[in-house]
């Protein structure tokens, strides 16, 4: 696959730029400072673009210009690395999120070989229709590490869950 122009970072501010430019033509320090070029990227844009020479000078006009930018705005090859970007963003956002929970330190259950449901501690309190946790405030591994605690003893237990569930009251608090 072909490198993307990083220009391409730069073509919706360009466009919005290029609303308030006051000239009809543009030169090479124009196109430049625009999308961030390099002074040869800037002249091959050009040439991208239809430019004339004058005397030493490139130049486009403004409106050839604006209907290039918008050519490559629309084309797939844009749109593509548009939603790429947008996936890869997302994907980092996902992985900053999971390592953020990977950092979290959890209290270390119990060593009970066999949880049973009469096990869990005063602070779950677990009804038909509802779980009552009680945890320091603030201190969400606390809270995840009951919760935890609740996991393995239905997996250790899930016919005694089920029955302390079952029995449990479903009053208002």
């Amino acid at each position: 696959m072909a490198r993307i122009p990083a220009w391409y970072d730069h073509l919706p501010r360009a466009l919005a730029e290029l609303q308030q430019f006051p000239a009809p033509i543009l030169s090479r320090p124009d196109v430049e400072r625009l999308l961030s070029l390099s002074r040869r990227d800037a002249i091959r844009f050009l040439h991208r673009c239809g430019a004339k020479s004058k005397g030493d000078r490139l130049e486009v006009s403004k409106d050839e210009f604006v209907r290039q930018l918008e050519f490559i705005l629309s084309s797939a090859e844009y749109q593509t690395e548009v939603r790429r970007r947008q996936r890869v963003a997302e994907q980092q956002a996902e992985s900053a999120r999971q390592s953020q929970g990977r950092r979290m330190l959890l209290p270390l259950p119990a060593n009970q070989p066999g949880r049973d449901a009469s096990s869990l501690p005063e602070t779950v309190r677990l009804y038909r229709t509802r779980l009552v946790i009680d945890f320091p405030e603030d201190d969400v591994p606390a809270l995840l590490g009951q919760l935890l605690e609740i996991a393995r003893t239905a997996r250790d237990d899930p016919e005694g869950f089920q029955r302390a569930i079952a029995e449990g009251r479903d009053d208002n608090l």
